[in-house]
């Protein structure tokens, strides 16, 4: 069995779907009673997914780079993620733990992993919820390693779902391990296996137009981030995207989006990413390339919200059209933040000015 677990790279899926979407089809549904978040608490599921992760409300999502969960601080890695993974070979729980999980947080920790003497160990993911029963038996192990130079603790739970494997993990700098440890807890007791996939209220990404902006700039970001990102006024902000986005015009669909990844590893620089975006983009095939015809065709290195940066063009064609990108990278706080501009090759050139005007007004907020 090849079992690959991987964050997802939203990226590419973003620029593609903001150029090849005239409309995106949204459902806007009330929350029904056994979806209400706990108090204090609030939806950190990502679109689609047959379950509901709630986190506390003092936690930030990372629904926008296409993860269900979130972080407290980057800085003391203290981070909460939930992820389905197909399981073929129909593994129990305990099995799916020695022989997929624990190799792989091996190989995260650089080859060296400590599981907690004992573990696995029974438990339940989920609870009632007015005489629903959400709780599934699930198995648990403790664990601990250094990723780069920081020791880090961690927790996983483990249980099958409908012919899967949901794995929810904990992980925090060591020092601060018990500190944000409730915040686990609380996502376990409230986990609900509601079947049916999680539909964010419409619209997908709310911002508030009345926030503060530069001059002659609008607000694109929300609170759920740890950026600010402004754009034109006379840009149009694409709140059915799961991420920071807006494009010129209805005849002009230039546009732009900002995406987060959370490496796995310690640290990862903008180089690093954009060599995974390459190879993202171009396949392991060429006929499963993103972008066909792919062509680099500058590397410039600069700031982003203060930080150092690059910004990779290139061109290539999208669905028989040739478009020409521009993605701006920065590492921010274990997070790696991109800013990409996609735009039909003849009209390009005509907003690199806006474009200029995008990155110099991006800030990052901290914690706050």
């Amino acid at each position: 069995m090849n079992v690959k677990l991987v964050f997802r790279r939203v990226a590419m899926c973003v620029l593609c779907l903001a150029l090849l979407m005239t409309s995106l089809i949204s459902c806007s549904v009330p929350l029904d009673e056994d979806e209400t978040p706990p108090e204090q608490m609030r939806c950190a599921s990502v679109a689609g997914a047959p379950y509901r992760l709630y986190l506390p409300s003092d936690w930030n999502l990372t629904t926008d780079a296409g993860v269900s969960g979130g972080y407290y601080s980057m800085s003391d890695a203290a981070t909460i993620t939930a992820q389905l993974y197909d399981n073929p070979d129909a593994l129990t729980a305990e099995k799916f733990i020695a022989d997929v999980l624990v190799p792989h947080l091996t190989d995260v920790f650089g080859g060296v992993l400590a599981v907690t003497e004992g573990d696995p160990i029974d438990t339940t993911l989920g609870s009632v919820v007015k005489e629903v029963n959400y709780a599934v038996a699930a198995k648990a192990i403790r664990h601990s390693g250094v990723i780069g130079h920081i020791t880090t603790m961690g927790m996983a739970v483990v249980a099958p779902f409908d012919g899967q494997m949901l794995v929810l993990t904990y992980h925090a700098r060591e020092d601060v391990y018990d500190t944000y440890l409730s915040g686990m807890e609380a996502a376990v007791t409230h986990f609900r296996w509601l079947g049916k996939p999680y539909v964010p209220e419409d619209p997908v990404h709310t911002v508030d137009p009345d926030a503060p902006a530069p001059d002659g700039m609008q607000l694109a970001s929300n609170d759920d981030v740890a950026y600010r990102f402004y754009v034109p006024e006379s840009w149009i902000l694409d709140t059915k995207l799961p991420t920071s986005a807006a494009y010129c015009s209805e005849s002009d669909r230039s546009n732009v989006s900002v995406t987060v990844y959370m490496p796995e590893v310690d640290k990862m620089t903008a180089e690093e990413y954009w060599a995974l975006c390459l190879a993202d983009l171009n396949g392991e095939n060429p006929e499963d390339a993103v972008i066909r015809d792919m062509e680099v065709l500058s590397d410039t290195e600069g700031t982003l919200g203060g930080r150092p940066a690059h910004t990779y063009v290139y061109r290539g064609q999208v669905a028989g059209k040739t478009y020409r990108f521009s993605q701006t990278v920065a590492a921010y706080r274990g997070m790696v933040y991109t800013l990409t501009y996609t735009a039909a090759e003849d009209v390009f050139d005509s907003h690199l000015d806006e474009l200029g005007e995008m990155i110099s007004a991006f800030e990052f907020r901290g914690n706050d």
